[in-house]
């Protein structure tokens, strides 16, 4: 941020703040369109006047000011098309291994979490090679779709480590309400804090520092739900017989019909050939105020998102998935001397992602098929061909409907409504509603909530140093 003529540069936005620096203020511009567009990460925060240095980004400063250039982008990465399942599956199996040679180094004793679906199984599998003791951690709901016990128990057995298995458990409603929050954009949620607070005891605990997840596996193994990885593989020319195994698992993944894949595929080639560039960020106007419902577009959109190369719709869309996991890359704030770490989103194993053709991750119904191959020998057969995992949304909807009248009350009389922000009648639906949660719109209101704890926090922040 600039402050008095001087560029002020942080990794925590919390030492601006007691360095004298900043004074909390919400850029109610942007946390619209971050409601709005939503996982549209971006230099831009919701804090007014700060900035953030994007990974790939590098900042100069001369007598003439500072320029922000980039440095590494994923566009910097050539497909290469003529590559062969075994050369994608290959190298891809390198990176995975040299970043957690990398990371053993640092840490000798690791935590990681595992979700019972396969990016996290990966990362328990090779961290478990390289670290002298690693543990495993898997926390469970009281209701079967989030409880992955038997997944969890199956891999720590086959990996011969120990695994803790561990409730989660909501926080109480005004824990939730009074998040404190330590980023300049909402990212956290509340409903996540129970597991938070857990986790950083068992790091200090386990006398570990730094947390291993498989967050980012999704992004960057190219698990989409769309049709782009088909219009990409037309675009390229390829036989129409691997055009058909493509759709065949693209249907299986989606449940659209052969001819809604075709359709859609054919419409993505058309764009393409036309010209069309960029990626159309999608937009949830659900319970937003009419002012909002009125932008088709983000103001601002990443670096990566604006290169001309992106008329590839496959790789645009894959390129737009790894912006997306930027939001969620730091768990703990700085203060809490824990790390949580994401080897999968590390720039090798990125780097080996993204040279991979978006058609050839779909072979054989699934999804993430190169990072299946190349890791089938170090997971269990039932985890390799996992497609599905299990969710705390259940857990969500009872608290949602524990709460209800208490969370429409508090979005009513709170500041995204004071801007207009929200679409009160909307919002007040929902929550007066009763009976059993239908549809997704509670995991909407839960969004709401915990982007208005942000609100508050930030704004009396504000007041208190005035």
């Amino acid at each position: 941020m600039e402050a008095d003529g001087a560029f002020v540069f942080s990794s925590d936005v919390d030492l601006l703040v007691k360095g004298g620096f900043l004074t909390p203020a919400i850029d109610w511009a942007v946390l619209g369109e971050t409601l709005l567009f939503p996982g549209n990460f971006h230099a831009a925060t919701a804090l007014r006047g700060v900035t953030e240095l994007l990974p790939g980004e590098q900042a100069t400063i001369t007598r003439n000011g500072i320029s922000i250039g980039t440095v590494w982008s994923p566009w910097d990465i050539v497909v290469d098309v003529k590559m062969t399942y075994e050369d994608a599956t290959r190298e891809l199996r390198g990176a995975l291994e040299t970043v957690h040679r990398g990371l053993s180094s640092v840490s000798k004793q690791s935590l990681v979490t595992v979700s019972g679906g396969l990016d996290s199984s990966i990362i328990a599998a090779l961290t478990s090679r390289d670290c002298t003791k690693t543990t495993l951690v898997t926390f469970y709901t009281d209701d079967p779709y989030g409880d992955e016990r038997r997944y969890a128990q199956g891999l720590a057995e086959h990996l011969k480590c120990e695994l803790l298995v561990l409730p989660y458990v909501a926080p109480e409603l005004e824990t939730c309400l009074t998040m404190r929050a330590f980023l300049p954009r909402p990212t956290n949620r509340g409903l996540a804090m129970g597991v938070d607070s857990t986790l950083r005891k068992l790091a200090c605990k386990e006398e570990s520092c730094m947390i291993f997840n498989g967050y980012g596996g999704d992004n960057v193994f190219c698990s989409l739900r769309s049709a782009r990885p088909l219009s990409d593989a037309i675009l390229h020319g390829r036989s129409l017989k691997l055009a058909g195994r493509v759709s065949r698992s693209l249907a299986n993944l989606t449940g659209a019909s052969y001819s809604q894949i075709w359709s859609a595929a054919l419409r993505g080639v058309a764009r393409a050939l036309s010209g069309s560039t960029g990626y159309r960020w999608p937009r949830n106007s659900s319970m937003l105020g009419a002012t909002l419902r009125e932008i088709e577009r983000p103001a601002i959109l990443h670096p990566w998102l604006m290169r001309a190369e992106a008329t590839m719709p496959g790789k645009a869309a894959h390129v737009a998935s790894l912006v997306v996991a930027h939001n969620h890359l730091e768990r703990f704030a700085q203060a809490d001397n824990v790390t949580s770490v994401s080897p999968l989103l590390t720039s090798p194993i990125v780097e080996r992602a993204i040279s991979v053709p978006t058609w050839m991750w779909f072979e054989n119904d699934l999804d993430r098929f190169i990072a299946r191959k190349a890791c089938s020998d170090l997971l269990p057969a039932s985890l390799v061909s996992r497609t599905t995992k299990g969710t705390p949304v259940a857990l969500h909807s009872r608290f949602f409907e524990a709460h209800r009248k208490s969370l429409g009350d508090y979005l009513a009389n709170g500041l995204l409504a004071d801007r207009n922000l929200l679409d009160r009648d909307a919002v007040a639906r929902c929550c007066k509603s009763e009976g059993p949660s239908r549809g997704l719109d509670f995991l909407r209101i839960l969004e709401l909530v915990d982007v208005e704890s942000w609100c508050r926090f930030w704004t009396e922040q504000g007041l208190l140093l005035h």
